[in-house]
């Protein structure tokens, strides 16, 4: 029943505010072209630069005898030295951009979702954002730290390349649960107190996961459907138009399955994260 009850509160929601639904489906087209477009400017930057790095040493001398006879290693170390600076630079300024865009324009996306299925006011949409960044935080940062630790461990280690792919798995898997548990908090962010937020996270995530679970694969259907669309229309037939209309498809299934999410964890736990709107003043009759 809450699957169909969700339902309908988007429904509802989206007839209601058709004009805030549509800013949603603009926002969320922006993130996607804005993630597309600053992913591909720096993966081609951050490969022309490893070029400047690979090529000299491709070059390079090493002949052990003529090295002690005085030759150089590599002409161009210095070269090589701001190459390397400037790819750490890129790599750094790339996942700036990202964070940027998933704490703001997606923490937008997340609360203005909130906004269409329950009217509140700008200071609750305030703490709501708060909210927001703060599980991102708590979630995502010590998973980023440790994985950072983790791959510079190994690196540095030289850790055979059969050892080193089922690490890199196993960390893809947990980020997955890590995404999971911040869909959780994403989706509580209109909790009347952070007691509660805390309360209605571990509800959901944890206590209620039988029934969260068929909501996640509803939506994770609906997402591999429209992204296969794009995939078929721009590999197997290809035509742009097509792939042009899978990629509006799947930029509505994002926006739509966001929204389902919230409504139908709200039709699980309505009383715990019901968050009451500003009190009004009205003046008594004299």
């Amino acid at each position: 029943m809450y699957l169909y009850n969700g339902l309908r509160k988007l429904g509802r929601g989206v007839l209601k505010h058709k004009a805030l639904f549509l800013l949603l489906i603009l926002l969320q087209a922006l993130l996607l072209g804005l993630f597309m477009y600053i992913t591909i400017t720096y993966q081609a930057a951050i490969f022309n630069t490893l070029q400047e790095i690979v090529q000299p040493l491709q070059t390079a001398n090493y002949d052990a005898q003529s090295i002690q006879q005085g030759e150089e290693f590599i002409s161009q170390f210095a070269g090589i030295y701001l190459a390397y600076r400037s790819l750490i630079r890129q790599i750094v300024l790339l996942a700036a951009w990202w964070l940027g865009l998933f704490l703001i324009v997606n923490g937008a996306l997340w609360v203005l979702s909130h906004q269409l299925l329950e009217k509140s006011s700008w200071k609750s949409r305030g703490r709501q954002w708060i909210k927001y960044v703060a599980a991102t935080i708590l979630l995502l940062g010590p998973f980023l730290l440790a994985a950072y630790f983790i791959l510079k461990t190994a690196l540095g280690a030289k850790i055979d390349p059969d050892t080193f792919g089922p690490m890199l798995k196993y960390l893809l898997y947990f980020l997955g649960i890590i995404y999971y548990l911040m869909l959780h908090a994403f989706a509580s962010l209109n909790a009347v107190s952070w007691e509660k937020f805390t309360k209605q996270f571990f509800s959901t995530a944890i206590r209620k996961i039988h029934y969260t679970l068929p909501i996640l694969t509803i939506n994770l259907i609906l997402l591999s459907a429209a992204g296969y669309l794009i995939y078929y229309f721009l590999e197997l037939n290809q035509n742009f138009a097509l792939m042009m209309g899978a990629s509006a498809l799947l930029i509505m299934a994002l926006v739509l399955t966001r929204l389902y999410w919230i409504a139908c964890l709200r039709e699980l736990t309505a009383a715990e994260i019901a968050e009451p709107e500003e009190p009004h003043h009205e003046k008594s009759n004299s």
